[in-house]
């Protein structure tokens, strides 16, 4: 399961605490950035990464898009992008962990971590050679 584990126990200790975001998309003439993701952390940036996704493909198109995340409070019907790891959100992942579940429960959501693409697909191998 690699859902939420809140809503996989109902909400049984309240929700977990997340982050969502919204994403602006533009098409633009040749190149913007230079490179596949830009992440920004500077508080006068308004969005949190930038990605051009050309760089991972053919550079060389005249044209370019680009896609900005902003991030946005999460709340029900949103998308849960990120974790919050705040102090109560953890105690109540910490009692979600201890309830017994038919299930293995992992990812992003399931172990309330924010994973890059690297460790998810690490984790989902370690996983599946546990299995065997």
């Amino acid at each position: 399961y690699t859902g939420d584990i809140a809503e996989l126990h109902g909400y049984k200790f309240g929700p977990l605490d997340y982050r969502s975001a919204r994403f602006s998309t533009e098409v633009l003439n040749g190149d913007y950035q230079g490179c596949p993701c830009v992440l920004n952390c500077d508080d006068d940036v308004p969005f949190s990464r930038i990605m051009e996704p050309k760089h991972l493909h053919n550079p060389s198109n005249k044209k370019t898009v680009v896609t900005m995340e902003y991030p946005e409070k999460w709340e029900p019907g949103k998308e849960k992008y990120r974790p919050l790891r705040l102090k109560k959100s953890l105690e109540r992942f910490s009692l979600y962990r201890g309830l017994s579940c038919p299930y293995i429960v992992c990812g992003r959501l399931g172990d309330f971590q924010d994973y890059s693409q690297a460790q998810a697909i690490e984790m989902a191998l370690k996983i599946a050679k546990s299995l065997r």
